[in-house]
Parts: structure tokens; sequence; C-alpha cells
């Protein structure tokens, strides 16, 4: 039987003069991070070293020669040890440890998820955050971000993390996630959204949803209350009925919610194409059967009264008014649509607040900057004609570049100090356009190919040039962005439902949002 004797190992502290580094490395490379960590903690992981002999008594380091370098930078005067035994080595086993142990594919750094539990550990064995800010070079803001992730995220979710193709996930995308750990589907979508380039604005419309949904459930409880019927969903639409808007009593006078609060065909639907996500607009289920009329209609006997009264003919008399036609019905299937809004109304909050934190704040501007403003100026399109001096195209150019809301000229002429820089000063001619673009694009119905409205068209029209260009600056377009640049309709990846809710409804019940005016 052969026994095998293992190397003998001694662990101690050596004078840095004594120590040779191995020569495994042309250049040692000294970064910002191993020094603030070395200079923090001191060397927490002991050198490998090897007596050469002799009686100088030196020392050969196989494994350490950064950390030596380091702690040489530091003015250290000793390092901590592992001696191991010559006499147990193998003839060029030294090269060959400094490869094994450098070797790009025996190394796997942590993963932000794996560095976030490892400060949550530390934390909760008792370490002082501000300790643990010191000692890992961060600031207490990143620890305890890192800390609350961990501390957020459940098994479920780092299991989807691990089997992501894509583990890039930084401190910020985990603590998104740990938001939306107790909804698995949505953990689901960010994964899906950060993989393909579109986190952010998965992550605000995740938000959004939730919102709504808070909001929603107060205003159910309001509505059943006062005694109000709501209609949930498109499907529900009860045959005959119509918005209050489009409806008058059998005095003649226009309908109102106060008006027709007591009418056994009060309901109520939600709107969509408003930002409150609790606004509802109401309806009558069923106008003929309570007395109430369309809104649009003639009256004709009044107009026969007063053609006798006059003695004019048709012949003499014009056309008598109609009042507006009344809106056109959506053809647009509501789930479609609902979809189609809130993603749009997510891209645009998140593209606020990209053009806010990340490209206006910036110092220097991309060189293709001075040539989009100056053709801009130059050419005046109808964003930029229309929008420029507006006051409210002022409140978001307030809001874009993290300044205080003001009416006064004089006072918005502080936002540009004497001592701007020629690219920041262009970045903020780029703000003074973006906000007319952004004011342009405050219809939700932008994304919309279907012309809900007279002017749908040439707003992704303007839309459409606003986009491209963000896009060639950096910004990651949603999805429904893209549609916007590209012409084609907007795509959902939930299209498989959509399709199926149009099987469900050949006859094309009349859409919840028929009768509805453009929101201008």
């Amino acid at each position: 039987m052969s026994t095998t004797t293992a190397p003998t190992v001694t662990r101690t502290t050596l004078p840095i003069d004594q120590l040779v580094p191995n020569g495994a490395r042309e250049d040692i490379r000294l970064d910002d991070w191993l020094i603030d960590s070395i200079q923090a903690n001191g060397i927490r992981v002991p050198l490998t070293v090897v007596p050469l002999g002799g009686k100088d008594d030196l020392y050969k380091v196989l494994q350490g020669d950064r950390r030596l370098g380091t702690a040489k930078q530091l003015n250290h005067t000793e390092v901590p040890v592992y001696i191991v035994d010559p006499a147990l080595r193998e003839a060029g086993e030294d090269y060959i440890d400094a490869l094994i142990e450098n070797a790009d594919e025996g190394r796997l750094a942590l993963t932000p998820l794996e560095q976030a539990t490892a400060l949550f550990n530390a934390e909760e064995a008792g370490m002082p955050r501000a300790v643990l800010a010191k000692r890992t070079n961060r600031s207490e803001q990143e620890v305890g971000h890192a800390v609350t992730a961990a501390g957020k995220i459940g098994k479920r979710t780092r299991s989807a993390l691990v089997q992501a193709d894509d583990y890039e996930f930084t401190m910020d995308v985990l603590a998104a996630l740990a938001e939306f750990d107790d909804d698995p589907e949505a953990v689901d979508r960010l994964i899906t959204a950060h993989t393909i380039g579109y986190f952010a604005h998965q992550v605000t419309r995740e938000r959004a949803d939730r919102e709504t949904a808070r909001a929603r459930e107060a205003k159910r409880g309001e509505l059943a209350a006062t005694g109000v019927t709501l209609i949930e969903e498109d499907g529900e639409w009860p045959t005959g009925a119509e918005y209050l808007a489009d409806l008058r009593d059998a005095d003649g006078n226009d309908l109102d919610p106060q008006a027709h609060a007591e009418c056994p065909g009060h309901a109520a639907i939600w709107d969509e194409d408003l930002d409150d996500p609790a606004a509802v607009a109401y309806l009558c289920a069923d106008p003929a059967a309570h007395g109430h009329t369309p809104r649009w209609a003639v009256d004709t006997d009044a107009e026969e009264t007063a053609q006798s009264e006059d003695g004019a003919t048709d012949g003499d008399r014009p056309a008598p008014p109609t009042g507006p036609a009344g809106p056109a019905k959506d053809e647009m299937p509501h789930k479609l649509k609902v979809e189609g809004n809130a993603a749009y109304r997510a891209a645009l909050k998140t593209r606020r607040e990209w053009l806010r934190t990340e490209f206006l704040s910036r110092k220097t501007a991309p060189k293709v900057l001075a040539r989009f403003v100056t053709s801009q100026l130059l050419s005046c399109p109808k964003p930029v004609a229309s929008w420029t001096g507006d006051v409210a195209r002022v409140a978001l150019l307030a809001e874009l570049l993290g300044e205080e809301k003001t009416g006064d000229a004089e006072g918005r002429c502080e936002w540009a100090p004497a001592n701007a820089t020629p690219g920041r000063l262009m970045l903020m001619n780029f703000a003074v356009l973006a906000a007319c673009y952004e004011k342009r694009m405050d219809q939700v119905q932008t994304w919309r190919h279907d012309r809900p409205s007279w002017d749908t068209d040439e707003i992704r029209a303007d839309a459409r040039v606003y986009l491209e260009f963000l896009g060639e600056v950096g910004y990651p377009l949603a999805p429904i962005e893209q549609a916007i640049i590209s012409g084609e309709p907007y795509a959902p990846q939930e299209s498989t439902a959509l399709d199926q809710d149009q099987e469900d409804d050949p006859d094309g019940e009349p859409s919840a949002d028929q009768g509805d005016a453009d929101d201008d």
C-alpha cells in the first residue's frame, strides 16, 4: 500500500524585500479596484512562496505577484504568506502553477447577484453597512441597494436568473427584479426584456400595470358603493349601449353622470385613452328603453315648425346644421388598444427619463447632434414651429433638463451658465427641440397605424424622424417605438391571445371605445 505525504505549508508574514516575483507576467497591471481593496482590507489571501535558498534568505512568489506589487505601491513593509516546502515540488512546477492560477478558463468572477448575496450575508452576520462599504470599495448607497435586492430575491427568481442565457445583470437590474419577486410572470417578462434590450421600458410598464391595478381596485369599490355597474371588458358591452356624451334626456338636455345616476341603465367602462388609470367613461346600457335620444340627431319636428313660421321652402333655406356627426366607431380590437396604449405610455416615460438622466446630463455632445439641431432649425418642421414657445413645452423642457419650472424667460437663460462648454450648449439646444417633439407625441394614439384621429399620420411621421435620431445616439428603442419608425402595425408579444380574441368575436361587436372623441 503506497502513501502520499502532503506538502508542508507554513503560514507566516515576510518582509517585502525578501520576496522575488515569479516573472510570469510581463506587466502586473495594477488596477484601482485591487489597490483600493488592499488599502481598505489589507491582503486577505496570503501569497504562496517557496524558499530560494542561499545566504540572502529570499523567497520566490509562486502565487500573488499582483498582490505583492500592490503592497509595494502602498508602502507595506510585510505581507502574509504560505511557505511551501521546495523539496516536495517537481522541476518546472512553479511555472505550471502560475499558468494554471492565472488562466482565464479557470477564473469565474461572482455574478452581481452572488456579490449582492455576499454583501447581504455579511450584514446579516453583523458587519455594519459603513464598514461593508469601505471594505468593498462601494458607497453605502450601493451596498444598501445590493443588500435590499439580495434580501428580496427569492429562490424562483434566482433559478430563473441562473437559467437565463444572458447572465450579465447589474445591481440596478437585480433591484428591479427584486421589486417584482412576488410575480413570477413579471420576472419572466423582465428577464426576456433584458435579454432583448428594452429592460427599462418593461420595468416602467410593470410598475404602471401595478399602479393601474391598485387604482382600479379602489375605483371598483367606489363604483360599487354608489351602485354603478362597471363593464370590465369590451366583450361585455351591452347591445345598443351608448356613451352619455352622445345622449340627451327626454327633455333634450345633455346627459352627464350626475343627471343620469338614477337611470337603471347607468354604467361605466374603463376609459383607456386617458392617462388616469382609474378613469371611466359613463354610458347608458339601453338608451331607447329609458327615453334617451342621440345627441347628434336632428329635431325634424322643430325644423318643420320653423319652416312653416317664416314661409321658407326647402329650396330657399340652407340645410339645417346637424352638429358633429359623432365620433367614428373605433375599429381596433379592444385588447390590442389596451396593450398598445400601455406600451406607448411606458415608452414615453422611459424615453423622457433616459433623456433627462443619461443623454442631456452629458457634458459633451455626439458629433451628429449639431447637424440634427441645425437641420431642424433650418427646416422648422411642425413640432418645432408649433411648440417652441408653448407653455407646456417649457414645462417639458424644465423636466428634461432637471430644472425648476419657470415662466420667466430670463430665468430660463440661467439654465445655460456663462462657463458652459460648446458641447453642453449644443445639448441644451437639442433639449429645446426634444421638448417640442415630446409635446407633439403626447397623444397616446400616436402609436396607432389605423388613423384614430385626423392628424395621427402626421404625428407618426414627425415621431419617426425624432425616434430614429434618438436610436442613432444610443437610446434603446422599445418595440412600440420601433414599429412607429418602421411604419408597421405594432404587434405585441401576446399576439396569439389577440388573434384568439378576434376569432372569438367574429361579428365585430362595438368596441368599448366607440364614440370616444379624440383626447387632444
